[in-house]
């Protein structure tokens, strides 16, 4: 979407974004979106093929561009606070989204984003010593820390804590820093 029509794209996206709030994704019509926007449904085609497009664009738009410029200055801590802080500044919306579930559900559309992100932030380089291991591709690896991020993500928002961004990235980036058996071994005081 070039940048003259963002206006209009913007104003059919908060429509969705208000019709979630009080109707089920599934129940939603591109007629009810149209309506709420006060546009004619031509319109609409004119910006996105169909409601999952446009979630999709909600997703892009909200969500990812921002972490996205922060992951290609190399500022992966940053990124990963940039998407807790979009996700909370909305977290009612994003608690609706994460129900609309399937094929091109919410949750597949933010994994498939995040995991090109993560790609990007790895620069398709392998992990020293995972020569061995073709199973840890770049792309698989990123599957992994985003599948994790995402699980992250979801259950702290339907959770009803209140955690700070800085918290929550803190949080994800102890658990992406150690492995299952560190975090499994008994923990040792000293004095």
């Amino acid at each position: 979407m070039s940048e003259h029509r963002e206006p209009t794209g913007r104003l059919i996206a908060d429509s969705l974004k208000k019709l979630m709030l009080k109707t089920s994704f599934e129940k939603i019509s591109i007629k009810m979106i149209t309506d709420e926007a006060e546009i004619r449904r031509p319109t609409f085609y004119n910006y996105f093929q169909d409601k999952y497009d446009l979630l999709e664009w909600i997703v892009d738009e909200e969500v990812l561009r921002k972490s996205e410029l922060l992951i290609k200055q190399g500022m992966t801590d940053e990124a990963i606070k940039m998407l807790f802080t979009c996700i909370a500044s909305d977290a009612a919306f994003y608690r609706k989204a994460f129900e609309v579930t399937g094929q091109n559900g919410f949750e597949e559309i933010l994994v498939g984003r995040l995991q090109k992100l993560f790609v990007t932030a790895f620069g398709r380089r392998r992990p020293t010593g995972s020569e061995d291991l073709d199973i840890l591709t770049v792309e698989n690896i990123a599957l992994y820390y985003t599948l994790a991020l995402v699980g992250s993500m979801k259950a702290w928002l339907f959770s009803g804590r209140r955690d700070s961004p800085d918290a929550l990235t803190a949080a994800y980036s102890f658990l992406a820093e150690r492995s299952l058996r560190s975090l499994s071994e008994p923990l040792r005081y000293t004095i």
